[in-house]
């Protein structure tokens, strides 16, 4: 039996058309906290998006929440390239803008890299949802129940 120090996270490479590669791997719940930190209300009509407001976020298959990912890629340009900074430890202002600039391709690339290691089986994506889905409403809620400080600072 190994232990939690000894495990090696995997990674995949995402190569460039000049022989150039980065590796990534699979989103943690560290990254989902820090781009629910940055990007709150986006990712709220991002969610919005994915389980269209009409069907459990656990009924998602994978093939429809890869298409989800792609189309909201587009959308939200800013967040694919902190996703993709994140997946590849490179999570600061010359990452993101990095990742920004990458060739669609290899966007496209990196982020399909990410969802296979995030993801490796149908359950896992419904899993996904559901544990989004529970965190989206605790975070929601926890922000509801914030008392933002008075302009004098006191909180009263």
């Amino acid at each position: 039996m190994g232990s939690l120090k000894s495990i090696v996270i995997k990674r995949e490479e995402v190569k460039l058309s000049d022989g150039q590669s980065f590796s990534v791997r699979a989103v943690s719940t560290n990254d989902l906290m820090v781009l629910v930190a940055e990007h709150g209300s986006t990712l709220g009509l991002i969610f919005g998006k994915l389980t269209d407001g009409s069907q459990r976020p656990g009924s998602l298959s994978s093939d429809s929440v890869r298409m989800l990912i792609f189309e909201l890629a587009r959308e939200f340009p800013t967040i694919a390239a902190e996703i993709i900074a994140l997946a590849a430890d490179d999570y600061d202002a010359e990452g993101i803008a990095m990742a920004r600039d990458l060739p669609i391709t290899t966007q496209a690339d990196a982020i399909e890299a990410i969802f296979h290691l995030t993801f490796y089986a149908e359950g896992d994506v419904k899993k996904f949802m559901e544990s989004l889905s529970r965190m989206m409403v605790g975070v929601s809620g926890a922000l509801t129940n914030v008392e933002l400080p008075s302009p004098n600072g006191t909180g009263a």
